[in-house]
């Protein structure tokens, strides 16, 4: 877990909680933390003109070289100028459109939308690679990706009302099934919830002679919404920990 800003991470490919139609509000008004990336990293705002049509469920939008030219704190109505860049590195942005859950927020723990999740997640975490012509450059491609960490955080969990244990679980499944080298999660504001996630991590991967699977989250993860459908209303952390201990213990 990390705290600070996901584009201070410049050695990683960094993630941005893109609106469907690109940049959201950013030449209008708003600031979150999509259009806020695009006021401190104006070399962005080009892919407006190129991204015309709503991403759908497979896409996602690369960014590439773009410069940070100033610094800044907070978010939304905090957020604040705190003077000129002088670091000029220059950074990668993969832009990942969640689902917003505004108007029903139970609505996220249908299949159909873990489902749609888990895939956008994926396809943002795999598709950071320059465009492959011939088998050696996926083979290269593959490889990069597999030394290059995401740089993410509370994905869809701020306007569009995503459920912070349940998308910090698909975002774990999706880098792991696209062989990322590891995911740096940036908790903003959530230290708790980061906590929570790392004493999550650690029961399911840290030490034990047998490791969680994502096969095995995968399914879990499945199960919990089928319960959550059914009127469960314990937290999906839970759910999961308790699963993996009996799990260890009955097999």
């Amino acid at each position: 877990m990390k705290e600070g800003k996901i584009d201070d991470a410049t050695d990683c490919t960094m993630i941005d909680f893109a609106n469907e139609q690109l940049g959201g509000g950013a030449v209008q008004f708003g600031c979150t933390q999509e259009e806020i990336i695009f006021m401190t990293h104006p070399e962005c705002l080009p892919a407006l003109l190129l991204a015309e049509e709503r991403m759908k469920d497979d896409d996602v939008i690369i960014m590439r070289g773009v410069r940070r030219i100033c610094k800044y704190s907070g978010y939304m109505a905090s957020f604040k100028f705190e003077g000129n860049e002088e670091d000029e590195t220059p950074r990668e942005f993969v832009a990942v459109d969640a689902v917003p859950f505004v108007m029903d927020y139970e609505e996220q723990f249908l299949d159909t939308m873990l489902l749609r999740e888990v895939i956008k997640a994926y396809c943002g975490f795999l598709q950071d690679v320059e465009d492959q012509q011939n088998e050696f450059q996926e083979r290269e491609a593959n490889e990069k990706r597999k030394t290059k960490e995401i740089a993410t955080g509370n994905w869809g969990c701020g306007a569009f009302c995503g459920d912070l244990q349940l998308k910090s679980l698909i975002q774990w499944i999706a880098a792991s099934q696209a062989q990322r080298a590891g995911l740096r999660y940036f908790v903003f504001e959530k230290q708790e919830h980061g906590e929570r996630l790392n004493s999550l991590i650690r029961l399911l991967i840290g030490g034990a002679a047998r490791k969680a699977t994502v096969r095995w989250l995968w399914n879990v993860v499945s199960d919990y919404v089928k319960e959550r459908r059914g009127g469960y209303r314990g937290e999906v952390f839970d759910f999961v920990a308790q699963r993996w201990i009996d799990y260890q213990t009955y097999t």
